[in-house]
């Protein structure tokens, strides 16, 4: 199956050939939720479905997913 995540990061560690995220999982969240709660707080309340956030723009919110390429 083709990756439908278009990245365009080339540090990831899961940025793929032709702009693919290559991640198994995405975990984005709205800024504001991750300066009110805390980074890690956030991520594992996404990833248990325990938390929902709103934005109004792309520029708002934060890909928890990335991991930088060493």
């Amino acid at each position: 199956m083709q990756q439908t995540i278009r990245c365009s990061v080339s540090n990831c560690n899961y940025y793929g050939e032709g702009n693919y995220c290559q991640a198994d999982a995405i975990v984005v969240h709205s800024d504001s939720a991750g300066h009110d709660n805390g980074m890690e707080q956030v991520t594992s309340s996404v990833t248990n479905n325990e938390v929902q956030s709103s934005a109004n723009k792309s520029s708002e919110t934060c890909c928890e997913t990335f991991r930088p390429k060493y």
